[in-house]
């Protein structure tokens, strides 16, 4: 049996004892107070960034990039409100980038505040060098003040 800690802390706050049901039987979980300095280092910031921002040029450490932020509405309502269209645009999308950039995976990841219009692309490759080749290769093509110019973000999981 596993628990996520982020859910236990937010539990904490509305009540003492957390019921866990196991079939007909249901046990009550004391929720101990977390300690003050874990909460508080939690609200600090991670060294090194989780997500920073590639300069041009830079040295990707990472297999793993997320491009972006895309422009709103970079999707038509028609795509981004069809569940199916999405399905055949994620389908394509991981197709086209496995074939032509080698990636072992992409997916169209946040959302602005209204809508359902995508806020980045995130893309993953075997290794970090094959991550850091096409850094390159958009370094190399990347007109200036293109969506991908300076848009490169390294994700560091």
């Amino acid at each position: 049996l596993a628990m996520d800690g982020t859910c236990l802390i937010i539990a904490r706050r509305t009540l003492n004892r957390l019921p866990l049901r196991l079939g007909p039987i249901t046990i009550g979980l004391t929720l101990p107070q977390c300690p003050h300095q874990a909460l508080k280092s939690m609200l600090q910031p991670r060294d090194p960034a989780a997500i920073r921002l590639r300069v041009p040029g830079a040295v990707v450490d990472s297999p793993a990039l997320l491009i972006g932020p895309l422009p709103k509405g970079a999707l038509s309502e028609q795509v981004i409100n069809s569940g199916a269209r999405m399905a055949n645009l994620r389908y394509q999308m991981h197709t086209v980038c496995q074939t032509e950039v080698q990636t072992t995976d992409v997916r169209l990841v946040g959302r602005y505040d209204k809508g359902r219009s995508p806020m980045f692309i995130y893309m993953e490759w075997a290794s970090t060098e094959e991550a850091q080749r096409f850094g390159s290769l958009v370094d190399r093509q990347a007109q200036p003040g293109s969506v991908l110019s300076g848009r490169l973000m390294v994700n560091l999981c």
